[in-house]
């Protein structure tokens, strides 16, 4: 957010010099009027937004914690399609144009196996005998 207003800020500075030198004095005095307002936001959000320290990045997101679509898909053994179509049940989390899910989301599905519901004969438990069974041996 700090970032965000002062580079609009520097914006409106370079805009007002190029209305100065084309003598628009109008569009310099709006231009003025926008940049001294982003300037007092800026005096109100700082202390909730402070400026990022120099020497230390913007990515606070760890890749190491996420999977890629192409990961999730061949762990769960689905079509990377679905999972960018599904992005949000896994709690995926879209950066620039690529999604990443957390580990620990997709592992749980993995180990409870709720995408089991792809299409086919379902396979029977040999230990559940249905009643008729039962009555057509005796």
């Amino acid at each position: 957010m700090y970032t965000l207003l002062t580079n609009k800020i520097a914006t409106y500075t370079s805009e007002i010099a190029s209305a100065l030198d084309d003598n628009d004095y109008i569009s310099a005095l709006k231009l003025r009027a926008a940049q001294k307002e982003l300037e007092d936001v800026l005096l109100v959000v700082q202390p909730l937004f402070p400026p990022p320290p120099d020497n230390v990045t913007l990515d606070v997101f760890s890749h190491t914690d996420f999977y890629t679509v192409k990961q999730v898909s061949e762990i769960l053994d689905v079509h990377p399609a679905n999972i960018t179509r599904k992005a949000t049940q896994f709690s995926g989390i879209k950066k620039g144009h690529k999604w990443f899910f957390p580990k620990n989301v997709i592992d749980s599905i993995r180990s409870t196996n709720l995408l089991n519901n792809k299409p086919g004969p379902k396979t029977q438990k040999s230990s559940s005998i249905s009643m008729n069974d039962q009555h057509s041996e005796v």
